[in-house]
């Protein structure tokens, strides 16, 4: 995505939904919307082998292929950083590929 397309989405989020993609906030503000994917069996948050790895890789390869990913699907995701991230630049959303 380009930076025009990146703050164009930016822009239709806020249109739409209002406010910033702020994760923690996405499932009590849009209930009706909200669905959690687990990763793991039995509800294993994280990853100890290198097959745990492949099965969270291809679980979500087919959630995104379920969703028309082919087509063009906006993803978001959360991530955490160690440095303090500015205001201006956690308020835009950030473009993820898909290669399925």
């Amino acid at each position: 995505m380009t930076e025009d397309e990146v703050k164009s989405l930016t822009a239709l989020w806020r249109t739409r939904w209002g406010g910033a993609p702020i994760g923690c906030a996405l499932s009590a503000r849009h209930p009706d919307r909200w669905v959690r994917f687990h990763s793991l069996p039995d509800s294993k948050r994280y990853a100890e082998t290198e097959q745990e790895y492949e099965t969270i890789l291809d679980r979500h390869h087919r959630v995104l292929a379920e969703l028309g990913a082919d087509e063009g699907v906006y993803v978001i995701a959360g991530y955490f950083a160690d440095a303090p991230v500015q205001a201006s630049a956690a308020r835009e959303l950030t473009p993820v590929r898909f290669h399925g």
